[in-house]
């Protein structure tokens, strides 16, 4: 017999009814904590079922399927920092709650540069309700109204060591482009940049380790100095 079976007889005091003369057995709360601890259990049990059954899908069935690569990469290599050109706030979201499902079970460092309400689109983020969203959440981000052209240098040395540096937008991957002054500056050891780009048509990755985007940063001097 278990415990909380046990309760109803080892823990009740006996009332007589007036009415009756019989007694009436009322039983202390124990028992009934035990089945809330219990019910608790099972709920908590059943939300993680339904978290591991959306990172499940989010991995195999997340559409485009160029982002499900991302989500995959994310989940199973988790980065302590993460830095976005280019804001969507739902896909930033979902990223971040991949990552904190790793291992480490915690926020990665994040940053991000968009144009926000400047952006004059229909579609544009709200920086501050974006910043109010992160903190909730208990992230501190750093958030710079911009673009990939319009970086400073100066704000490019405050912002290092990042893991992830993703490049959103379906962009062409300019070799010419200023921003190879100073993204391989902002990449940790081991950093990657993911660019957003098309290949016939379709969306797709061009991954970029710290050394071959210190390459691209030589050759772009190289020949401005030509």
């Amino acid at each position: 017999m278990r415990a909380c079976e046990r309760l109803p007889t080892l823990s009740c005091r006996i009332v007589w009814s007036l009415e009756e003369k019989q007694p009436t057995y009322v039983t202390h709360s124990w028992c009934n904590r035990t089945t809330d601890l219990q019910q608790w259990v099972l709920r908590r049990s059943f939300l993680a079922s339904l978290d591991r059954l959306r990172v499940w899908w989010l991995l195999h069935f997340a559409h485009p399927s160029h982002v499900r690569l991302l989500y995959q990469q994310v989940y199973s290599h988790p980065p302590q920092s993460l830095m976005e050109f280019g804001v969507v706030p739902q896909r930033t979201l979902t990223l971040l709650q991949l990552i904190r499902c790793g291992p480490a079970e915690q926020w990665p460092r994040y940053a991000a540069v968009d144009e926000f309400e400047s952006a004059q689109d229909v579609n544009s983020v709200n920086l501050k309700e974006f910043y109010r969203t992160l903190r909730g959440l208990g992230i501190e981000p750093r958030l710079l109204p911009g673009n990939l052209e319009s970086i400073s240098p100066c704000w490019a040395n405050q912002v290092r060591d990042i893991d992830l540096l993703v490049v959103w937008g379906n962009r062409e991957l300019a070799r010419e482009s200023r921003a190879w002054l100073f993204l391989p500056r902002m990449l940790s050891e081991h950093g990657q940049i993911w660019w957003e780009s098309l290949a016939r048509g379709k969306p797709s990755w061009h991954v970029i380790p710290k050394e071959k985007a210190q390459r691209l940063a030589e050759d772009m001097l190289r020949r401005r100095a030509a």
